[in-house]
């Protein structure tokens, strides 16, 4: 079972970090959205969270996995939406998710990139809508 750690929003963590271990971020942006990060990062990892609370929102995830992995997260989002991004990525992998959801919607990425690989997901998505891009690593994900 992996293991979770609850991280308030503007918090920078710094911390070793093995296995598939979980680092869930609560930034109460509106509503009760949850972002759940999963990568399977070792070292001296770090989780940087600078949300402005707004459509803005700047969410920076810089594991020490190989390169300067970027992870940029600025939705506008509300009420009770589900972000999760579970990467196994090295090099200069950048993913880019810029969503305006809304409603109990659920956005899963879990990808497994490598080198310069992009991943850009375009809002469009409203209601119940769930959009799902298969895992690259199967192991990694864990259900609520």
């Amino acid at each position: 079972m992996a293991t979770e750690l609850y991280v308030p929003a503007g918090l920078i963590v710094t911390s070793g970090i093995s296995g598939a271990d979980e680092l869930i971020v609560n930034p109460g942006i509106s509503g009760s959205d949850e972002l759940i990060v999963a990568p399977e990062i070792s070292g001296a990892d770090e989780l940087i969270v600078a949300p402005g609370i707004s459509a803005a929102d700047e969410l920076i995830v810089a594991p020490g996995i190989s390169a300067a992995d970027d992870l940029i997260v600025p939705p506008g989002i509300s009420g009770a939406d589900e972000l999760i991004v579970s990467p196994g990525i090295s090099g200069a992998d950048e993913l880019i998710v810029t969503t305006e959801i809304s409603g109990a919607d659920e956005l899963i990425v879990p990808p497994g990139m490598s080198a310069a690989d992009d991943l850009i997901v375009p809002p469009g998505i409203s209601a119940a809508d769930d959009l799902i891009v298969p895992p690259g690593i199967s192991g990694l994900m864990n259900s609520l």
